[in-house]
């Protein structure tokens, strides 16, 4: 398997240093510096998002499972284009031996079905590419203890969970959108896209 360099880190590189500024800082300059950074993350998800589903398509297509997707397994190239990595626990469909059953994956981002023990598919597949990019969203991990803290609005919060991120949460696999569905509802136009257009 050939792997891009990926020079820019990982996602969860990020999420670290924007955590660990959030944390350290008592000043309101470098309270308004950690806000800035939320603020360029979350201005950055919506093409993160719809180029990592875009991956996911093509390796679920060619009959690949990743299996743990988490924001360590996202890689970022020198252009800022996010690859996704760590295919080495992955399995392909239909391989009928079981093993897929036993790949490893991260808590934090795994599918319910996957926490009760259940193999990788497609649906776990996409349930963990939305919880990552949840995390990335709104600076904690799906279902975090600690206070959701977020740069979006309220009423944006509400717009984006309605949209994709509902259903590739959804608890029933069988109601999760594939990949390239999410991945084309990503890259469609947005109300606000098209007001901005009639202007």
């Amino acid at each position: 398997m050939l792997l891009d360099f990926a020079p820019g880190g990982s996602l969860q590189d990020r999420l670290d240093a924007t955590l660990t500024t959030a944390l350290t800082t008592a000043s309101t300059t470098a309270e308004l510096e950690a806000e800035q950074a939320l603020v360029a993350l979350r201005e950055s998800n919506e093409f993160l998002a719809a180029s990592l589903f875009f991956t996911l398509a093509q390796a679920h297509e060619s009959g690949v499972i990743h299996g743990d997707i988490s924001p360590a397994n996202v890689l970022f190239a020198e252009s800022g284009k996010p690859l996704l990595a760590d295919f080495g626990m992955a399995g392909l469909l239909g391989g009928g031996d079981g093993a897929l059953g036993v790949v490893g994956f991260t808590p934090a981002y795994a599918a319910p079905e996957r926490i009760r023990g259940g193999p990788p598919d497609q649906a776990s597949d996409v349930y963990a590419l939305a919880a990552t990019l949840w995390h990335a969203q709104f600076g904690n991990p799906l279902g975090s203890a600690r206070p959701q803290r977020s740069a979006l609005p309220p009423n944006e919060q509400s717009e984006l969970k309605r949209d994709w991120m509902q259903g590739a949460l959804s608890e029933l696999p069988a109601e999760r959108p594939d990949a390239l569905g999410v991945a084309r509802s990503l890259s469609a136009p947005t109300k606000r896209h098209k007001k901005m257009r009639l202007r």
